[in-house]
């Protein structure tokens, strides 16, 4: 009987220590699990931290690139219009000088016209003045000639009608 009972504390001792192992087996799970679950955590945290510094730096590197590269197309469409604008004032210029340079030469080719017309009005009125007096000599030496001729005539008339 004393082997019974010492095989039975034996088997109940093994029993208390199977049943202690398995409840310190279940706490040190549950411990694990939620160390596990704390460690997780932290790592999760960490992580998405870390992901949102990596976001932010990509983002603020991409602003920067989309910066840079916004600013390059605005200078050359800024270089582009400047060009164009540059070619269109020269070709506005080139016509404007040419209108203004054939308004001058007709304004010169007019002037010189009513030049002439008075120089040669005034030569055909020298002219004209001079061809005037020049038939009045001619005119007044004939009329002269005529003269003697018709004073000798008259003469003779009245030596013929005197008697």
């Amino acid at each position: 009987r004393k082997h019974m009972v010492l095989h039975l504390m034996q088997r109940e001792n093994i029993a208390a220590c199977t049943i202690q192992s398995m409840v310190r087996s279940v706490s040190a799970r549950k411990t694990f699990e939620e160390r596990l679950d704390s460690v997780l955590l932290v790592q999760a945290w960490v992580r998405g931290n870390r992901l949102a510094y990596e976001y932010r730096r990509v983002k603020d590197a991409t602003v920067l690139i989309q910066c840079f590269c916004r600013g390059m197309k605005i200078r050359r469409q800024i270089q582009v219009h400047q060009a164009a604008t540059a070619k269109i004032q020269r070709i506005w210029r080139g016509h404007h000088a040419y209108s203004t340079y054939t308004e001058r030469v007709m304004s010169t080719i007019s002037i010189q016209a009513i030049m002439r017309g008075m120089i040669n009005a005034k030569q055909y009125s020298r002219m004209k003045c001079n061809i005037v007096a020049l038939q009045s000599l001619v005119r007044g030496f004939s009329l002269r000639g005529d003269m003697e001729l018709w004073r000798f005539s008259a003469c003779k008339v009245q030596r013929v009608w005197r008697g």
